[in-house]
């Protein structure tokens, strides 16, 4: 379900972006970015999944040509401030989409400001990314949000009056 979703934003996104980058460009460039090694390599290769699948379904289509450049951040802050550098000085990129943990995308953003160029999140939920950038969009809700709403289910529908929150480390 979660790599359907993706796609089809992806999908919109590749759509959209053909009117607003101003030029008949023959290819469009994703650069995409997220853990494919490593720990958190389930979120990220599943989200590189709906990428391919939704730039495959806009090939079918002809016309304008959208290809995914892929790097693995291997969910390190380091690596994703290498991969936004590599990609803003790429003038082939014309989007970055992925990033499957938050602080990798809190790193990168400087750069991606700096140089405007647009990123798609679709695992970030960090609210500190909030308005971090104007060329920073996502597809998902905030860790702050979907807490409210859980805790609004847990109160309302399930009738629980106490419950105990795991911290986590990432």
């Amino acid at each position: 379900m979660a790599i359907k979703r993706f796609a089809a934003a992806a999908f919109g996104l590749c759509l959209a972006l053909g009117p607003v980058a101003g030029h008949a460009a023959d290819t469009v460039t994703i650069g995409f970015t997220a853990a494919l090694s490593g720990d958190y390599a389930a979120y990220g290769v599943n989200m590189k999944k709906g990428v391919d699948l939704a730039v495959e379904a806009l090939n079918k289509k002809g016309g304008v040509t959208y290809k995914v450049e892929a790097v693995d951040d291997r969910a390190e802050a380091r690596e994703g401030v290498l991969i936004a550098q590599r990609f803003c000085s790429d003038q082939a990129v014309n989007v970055v989409m992925g990033y499957s943990v938050s602080s990798i995308a809190l790193a990168a953003m400087p750069v991606y400001n700096d140089c405007k160029l647009p990123v798609l999140a679709s695992a970030v939920t960090s609210p500190a990314l909030s308005n971090s950038s104007p060329y920073f969009h996502r597809n998902v809700l905030t860790d702050a949000v979907q807490g409210a709403m859980m805790g609004t289910y847990a109160v309302k529908t399930l009738g629980l009056k106490k419950n105990l929150c795991p911290a986590s480390a990432g």
